[in-house]
Order: C-alpha cells, then structure tokens, then sequence
C-alpha cells in the first residue's frame, strides 16, 4: 500500500458516482444521502471520515443540505455550489494490498485488537463476535441479538457463508444495521484474501451481495462498495497504517468516529473473514 492517512480538507468526490439527479432520502447533522429513480444512492457530508467512493465531501461547517444533487459528466451541483469534475479533488477508493507482506499486517491487526480492547463499545459486533462474555446484554432485544450473532458467526465458520449472511442482514439499528456493517467488513476481508493469497472469492462475493442486498439504500450502496474493493476514508486509512506500522492511533480514533458503532463492526467482520479462512 502505497500512501497512508490521506488527509482532505477541500472539497472532493468519490471515483464511483453515479449519473444523474438524486433527491434527498434523509439528512443528519453531517451527512445527506441522496437516492435517483433507480434506487443508487449518493451521499453529501461535511465529515471527512465519511469521504466513500460514492460521496462528496463539502468542508465548510455552515454549509446546508439541499433537497438535491445534480451529477453530470462534467460537473456536479450541490446546492450553490457548482463542481467542477476536471478541477476537483478525487478519492481513490482502492487498495493494492501487497501479498509479501500479508502475513505481517495480520499480526499486526490481531495484535492491535487484543491490545485494545477498551476502546472498542461493549454493544459493538467486536465484543458480540469475539469476545461475547463481556458484551452488554441489558434487555432481551439484546439477548435475542446475541443468540442471532453466535448462529450467524458459527455458520459463517462451517463454511455456509450465505445461511450466515441471512441471519445478520439488516440485524441492528441505524442508518446501516450492524449485521449489514459486518456483511460488508466481511467482503472487505474476501476481497483482501483475493488479493493477497490468489484466492477465487468473486463469486462467493458477488453471492453474498445478492444475499444481503435489501430494502436499505445506505446500506446497498456500502455493501456494493466493499463488494467491488472500495474502500471509505477512515478504513483505508486505518488499514495502511497498520501495513506502515505508524499513525495507528490517530487512524483508529478516526475508524471509531465512523458511526455509533459502524466502522467498528465494519471492522469485526474484516477481521472475522482474515480469521477463519474454511472457505
């Protein structure tokens, strides 16, 4: 991996951008997502942690959401904002993960893990996926939660990707429910392995987006991204400074900030999938 923590304060669009109008599906205090009449999604933030392959970044504080974005071959228009495509920063959303050395930066991440285990949340994927007799089980939601994800994740382990991937689809709350975030850190981790061991996993890949695959937009959209090797901002960032071996810290408070939980469950099933190779 070539760069590490790439750091973006002016405005920059994603390399994987849909065509079109899009009108607003919902808005946050730092993000609006944006969908067209063929269900694509695009998305408007102000946080750079957010920066994705289908977004646009937009650094100015006071900026305000508009009811819709306006994506034309050369130009993209964002409220009172007019982009120009040829002028514009572009994020790169791909890694090249180098295969020598591999098997380093998987120790590193397994080490990195077990050494901070604090910082992770207690009603993250992390904790339920890995360490289950700390996770926080206040109520019976949470129980229930719980039992689903031992099922899905000892699915997943016997080699029966897709009866695993059904039982987390769309489990959890938020804009993208935690088992969608793990399904995506998942493919995240196949494509890794594709990557740095030759293995054929486009298939499998291309299945378990099918299978998980929904009636969430926000959540179609990033299971698509890590499906085709597309990496957001914060999760690259993190991922090549552990090949780097430095700024870990500052790139894995950024993972953190992405979402509740979000870049942390992103994360356990990336690791998940590096884990347990039985497929």
């Amino acid at each position: 991996m070539e760069s590490i923590s790439r750091k973006i304060s002016e405005v920059c669009i994603g390399d994987f951008l849909s065509s079109g109008t899009f009108s607003l599906l919902s808005r946050h205090t730092s993000v609006a997502n944006y969908t067209n009449s063929n269900s694509q999604l695009v998305f408007v933030t102000k946080d750079p942690n957010f920066i994705a392959p289908n977004s646009i970044f937009i650094p100015y504080s006071d900026f305000e959401f508009p009811q819709s974005v306006t994506i034309c071959a050369d130009r993209i228009i964002v409220g009172m904002i007019n982009i120009l495509r040829s002028s514009a920063q572009i994020f790169h959303s791909h890694c090249a993960f180098a295969a020598a050395s591999a098997k380093m930066f998987e120790k590193r991440l397994f080490r990195f893990v077990e050494s901070n285990w604090d910082a992770f949340p207690q009603n993250s994927l992390m904790y339920s996926v890995f360490l289950p007799n700390a996770a926080i089980i206040n109520n019976s939601f949470q129980s229930v939660w719980m039992e689903k994800v031992q099922s899905a994740t000892q699915l997943l382990k016997q080699g029966k990707v897709l009866d695993g991937v059904k039982l987390l689809k769309g489990m959890g709350v938020g804009s993208t429910p935690s088992g969608d975030d793990f399904i995506a850190g998942f493919l995240y981790g196949l494509h890794f392995r594709q990557q740095v061991y030759d293995e054929a996993n486009t298939l499998l890949m291309e299945q378990v987006l099918a299978e998980a695959t929904g009636s969430n937009l926000i959540s179609n959209a990033m299971l698509l991204n890590a499906c085709n090797g597309r990496y957001f901002l914060s999760l690259m960032n993190f991922l090549e400074a552990l090949y780097h071996d430095t700024n870990l810290q500052v790139s894995f408070q950024a993972l953190l900030a992405h979402g509740a939980t979000s870049g942390v469950d992103i994360l356990s099933g990336f690791l998940f999938a590096i884990k347990h190779r039985t497929h």
